[in-house]
C-alpha cells in the first residue's frame, strides 16, 4: 500500500499511518547507513512510503525521499557519449559495453511461461500468472539501477554524459519499417527508465547529462562523418568511404559525443575536449579497446 505525507508520518523511529479503522503507531528499525545517506540537514524531505508484506509474512516499509536540487559544478572532465540499445543496454564512447544478454534471456523466459499459462487457462495457471506478475519488471528496474549507479560512480574524471533524445520515439511509426520481432523488442525497451535513473544519480554526483538529436547517429562514420546506411552490418560498422572499422554501438556513441561538441562549439560555450582518438583525415589503425559487462556489475546489488 502506498502512503503520502498526509497519511503517514515518521518521527525518529516512530511510524504512524492511517487505516480504515484507526491510526496505527509502531516503532521501526532504521539502518544507520540510511540516516547517513539521507540526512535531514541536507534538505532530504520524506514524501511517502510503501508498506507491504513479504512472502514469509514479514512486514516491511520502503521510505520515499525527495532529492534536493544539486548545483552541478562545472569542471574540466571529459565528455562521454552513451548509446542505448536493445542488444547492448549502454555503450560508451570509450568502448565499454553494458550487455543486455541477461535481460533478453529473462524476457524470453517470462514470455514463454506467460504464453503457456494463458493457453492452459486453468485456475492454478491464473494463480501462477498472478504470482509472476511484476517479476520481469523488477528485474529490468534492478538492472537499470546497477548500470546507472556504475556510470554515476565512475572512477574516471567525467563531467558530462551525452545521450540521444528519444522523447519523440513512437512505436506506431515503426509499423511497416521493421518486423514483428523487432517491434516486440523495442516495445519492451526501458530506455526512458534508464535515462531517468542516470539523470538523477549523475546530478547527485555533480555530472551533467545532456541530449542531442538521435538522427543518423548509427549510420554516420565517426571518423569521416559520411552518412551511409549500408556501412553498418549487424554490430559492426565498416565505412565504405574511409575504411573505418569498429563496433557499431561504439561508433554511434562517438557520434553522439561529437554532436554535442559541435553543438556547444557553435553556440559559443566553453572549449571542450577534442573528438576521440583519430583525426578525420587519417585512416584509423585500431579501434577503441573496452571491456564488456554482460551481467550485473559486481558490488552494486546493495543500495541504490
Amino acid at each position: 500500500m502506498r502512503y503520502d505525507v498526509r497519511t503517514l508520518t515518521l518521527r525518529g523511529s516512530q511510524l504512524t499511518f492511517s487505516t480504515c479503522d484507526r491510526r496505527i503507531k509502531t516503532i521501526i528499525s532504521i539502518p544507520e547507513f540510511f540516516t547517513e545517506r539521507y540526512p535531514e540537514t541536507e534538505g532530504w524531505n520524506q514524501k511517502g512510503a510503501n508498506i507491504g508484506i513479504s512472502r514469509k509474512g514479514r512486514v516491511f516499509v520502503n521510505l520515499i525521499y525527495e532529492c534536493p536540487d544539486c548545483n552541478i559544478v562545472e569542471n574540466d572532465g571529459k565528455i562521454v557519449g552513451l548509446d542505448r540499445g536493445v542488444y547492448n543496454i549502454v555503450t560508451t564512447s570509450d568502448g565499454t559495453h553494458y550487455g543486455a544478454k541477461d535481460a533478453r534471456r529473462v524476457k524470453r523466459k517470462y514470455n514463454h511461461v506467460r504464453s503457456e499459462l494463458q493457453e492452459k487457462g486453468t485456475r492454478s495457471a491464473r494463480r501462477r500468472l498472478k504470482a509472476i506478475s511484476g517479476c520481469e519488471k523488477r528485474f529490468v528496474h534492478d538492472q537499470n539501477h546497477c548500470i546507472s549507479k556504475k556510470l554515476a560512480n565512475t572512477d574516471e574524471d567525467v563531467s558530462i554524459y551525452v545521450l540521444e533524445d528519444l522523447s519523440s520515439m513512437n512505436m506506431k511509426r515503426l509499423k511497416g519499417k521493421s518486423n514483428k520481432t523487432m517491434r516486440k523488442w523495442l516495445s519492451a525497451w526501458s530506455y526512458s527508465d534508464l535515462e531517468f535513473k542516470i539523470a538523477y544519480k549523475c546530478q547527485r554526483n555533480g555530472i551533467s547529462v545532456e541530449f542531442v538529436d538521435a538522427r543518423y547517429t548509427s549510420q554516420k562514420c565517426s571518423v569521416c562523418k559520411t552518412i551511409d546506411k549500408a556501412s553498418r552490418k549487424g554490430n559492426r560498422y565498416v565505412c565504405r568511404h574511409c575504411g573505418n572499422s569498429m563496433h557499431a554501438d561504439v561508433n554511434a556513441a562517438i557520434n553522439i559525443r561529437d554532436s554535442y561538441i559541435t553543438q556547444t562549439s557553435k553556440s559559443g560555450q566553453a572549449a571542450v575536449n577534442q573528438p576521440y582518438g583519430w583525426s578525420a583525415t587519417v585512416k584509423p589503425v585500431t579501434e577503441p579497446v573496452g571491456k564488456t559487462l554482460t551481467s550485473k556489475p559486481s558490488g552494486l546489488s546493495e543500495g541504490r
